[in-house]
């Protein structure tokens, strides 16, 4: 659900506000909401280019998730391809607590909105306009992200000398001799020749 919202963001955000699929999307208590998704999911399932996995939830009882994954062939008609959305999936895909750290403070519909009301895309600007501004990090999180780089600090240091001593060998002309040699075939494959061999 996330990413069909970002998809019409990215689309309203280089189209003067009109969503890509035109969608009513409003505030729920689990971020931006739009009942069309719904009648989406429900089609994909049915069609078989979606399929369902539903997951008890741990934080409410007799209340369940569920995750949809594409099967291998998705209709045409219900593709994004808009390589911004593909970037959002890449970054947040395996990170919830990120995309929705994203979705609810870094999205224009999503800033002063009220549960229950519709989502005012008109507001979505390029990125590169007028970045929205975020809250200063506390004294508790610049002291943790303090603590977090002096350990990385300290293990990369750690590391580096460890890796100084590492010889890489001679390379000397029999390591040149047995280096392989590429053939490129047409049909653009690739052959690895060793001459020593």
């Amino acid at each position: 659900m996330k990413f069909l919202y970002l998809a019409d963001l990215h689309y309203a955000r280089h189209h003067a506000g009109q969503t890509l699929t035109r969608w009513r999307w409003y505030v729920h208590s689990f971020g931006p909401m739009a009942n069309e998704a719904y009648s989406l999911f429900e089609r994909g399932t049915r069609e078989g280019w979606l399929s369902a996995n539903v997951e008890p939830r741990r934080d409410e009882e007799d209340s369940k998730t569920v995750f949809y994954n594409t099967n291998e062939v998705v209709p045409s008609d219900m593709m994004v391809s808009v390589g911004k959305v593909r970037e959002w999936i890449k970054r947040f895909g395996d990170d919830t607590p990120r995309l929705l750290r994203y979705v609810y403070g870094s999205t224009e519909p999503m800033d002063g909105a009220r549960e229950g009301e519709p989502l005012d895309f008109s507001r979505a600007q390029p990125l590169d306009a007028a970045p929205l501004k975020g809250r200063s990090p506390t004294n508790e999180e610049k002291r943790r992200f303090a603590e977090i780089s002096a350990r990385l600090k300290a293990r990369y240091d750690s590391m580096a000398a460890a890796n100084a001593t590492v010889s890489d060998g001679p390379r000397d002309s029999a390591f040149f001799r047995d280096l392989p040699v590429d053939d490129e075939r047409i049909g653009g494959e690739v052959v690895l020749t060793f001459k020593g061999r």
